[in-house]
């Protein structure tokens, strides 16, 4: 990856592996088997810190419900812009409020051989073109990655309001219910169903000890069961080892254009 770009700031670089990469390059991964989507932590930052608001609870960011971010990130000469709605996730407290967490969490990957992982939260606004090459077919053709824009930023700016507003109606709450902290000590405790933020989960352990304070009874059961769950941080690596790996290392990215 070349680079991303947040309200009109470029940051890049960074790398891990800056020993494989050009010097503003990043190593990712693109993950359908990923909800969210971990980043370097100090890409993270640069999407939220400076967001009216937004408070950092153990690489974690927690935002307003109606916070907007102009998110891109750049692929060769491709800009896939991020739908500001992608940007967050929302999770009710249980008792009318909600709170809305970062997409792009702050998680060193670089153990699994990438810097970024990005899953749905990037890839509903791409379209994905994958040439295996030479490791399925015989022939000289090399792997490749193609990434098509699917998201027309300006369009999903303006509509951010209404369909953010939707997708709070939907979960029963409105603005006036949500803040940064009313839901956050429940939200990750209530989300088993997602691989990836167990797995984000299990290194907070200071979140854990929160949640065993804050948490509705039912919660705090759900937070045991998660944490007797825990998988040895080895095994992570050895189901991240065994994933065959597509990565944007310093060779050319095809253009959009170059779609027939």
């Amino acid at each position: 990856m070349d680079g991303m770009i947040v309200n009109g700031k470029s940051y890049s670089g960074g790398s891990a592996f800056s020993h494989v990469v050009g010097e503003n390059q990043t190593i990712s991964v693109l993950d359908t088997g990923t909800s969210l989507a971990s980043v370097p932590p100090s890409y993270a930052e640069a999407i939220y810190k400076d967001l009216p608001g937004a408070e950092l609870v153990d690489g974690a960011w927690v935002v307003p419900c109606d916070t907007k971010v102009n998110i891109s990130f750049v692929f060769g000469k491709d800009v896939i812009p991020i739908d500001p709605i992608d940007a967050t996730f929302v999770h009710p407290d249980g008792s009318g409020g909600a709170s809305c967490i970062g997409s792009f969490i702050g998680v060193d990957s670089s153990q699994e051989g990438s810097d970024f992982v990005l899953g749905d939260s990037f890839l509903r606004n791409a379209y994905a073109l994958y040439d295996f090459g030479i490791w399925a077919t015989p022939g000289d053709s090399n792997p490749f990655i193609q990434l098509l824009a699917a998201t027309d930023a300006s369009k999903a700016w303006a509509q951010f309001d209404t369909v953010n507003a939707a997708r709070l109606a939907a979960y029963g709450v409105s603005l006036n219910t949500t803040g940064a902290k009313s839901g956050l000590y429940c939200c990750l405790c209530y989300l088993p169903r997602c691989s990836f933020l167990i797995a984000l989960f299990l290194y907070l352990p200071r979140l854990q000890r929160w949640l065993n304070k804050r948490c509705c009874r039912s919660h705090r059961v759900l937070g045991r069961l998660v944490y007797k769950f825990r998988a040895p941080q080895e095994q992570l690596h050895r189901h991240w080892s065994t994933r065959r790996r597509y990565r944007f290392s310093g060779g050319p990215v095809p253009s959009s254009s170059e779609e027939g």
